[in-house]
C-alpha cells in the first residue's frame, strides 16, 4: 500500500465520501431533514464536485444542536453501547 500514489488515495477518499453521503441520505431521517431545510435534493449530488459545491458543512451549531441525540443515532440507538461527546469550546452539551 505504501507504493500507491497520493492520487490513488485521494480518489478513494472521494469515492468513500460519496458512498457515506448516499448511505446517510438513505438511512438517516435526521440528515434527510437537515438537507430538506437547506433546500437540497440528495438526488442532485452525483459527483464529488456536486458534493463539495452544493452540500453545507455540518457543524455542532447547525446540525448536532438542532436534533435530539436519539434522532441523530436513529433506529440503532439501542445498539450503541458507548457514545463519547465533547462540549468542544462552547461548553454547551448536546441534549
Amino acid at each position: 500500500m505504501k507504493s500507491m500514489p497520493a492520487s490513488f488515495w485521494e480518489k478513494q477518499n472521494k469515492k468513500l465520501a460519496l458512498e457515506v453521503f448516499k448511505e446517510a441520505t438513505q438511512n438517516s431521517p435526521t440528515y434527510k431533514d437537515f438537507l430538506k431545510k437547506q433546500n437540497i435534493d440528495p438526488q442532485t449530488i452525483k459527483t464529488i464536485e456536486d458534493f463539495q459545491q452544493k452540500l453545507p458543512i455540518t457543524s455542532k451549531k447547525n446540525f448536532i444542536q438542532q436534533y435530539h441525540l436519539g434522532d441523530l443515532v436513529g433506529d440503532r440507538f439501542g445498539e450503541v453501547f458507548e457514545i463519547c461527546f465533547s462540549s468542544g469550546s462552547t461548553g454547551v452539551p448536546v441534549p
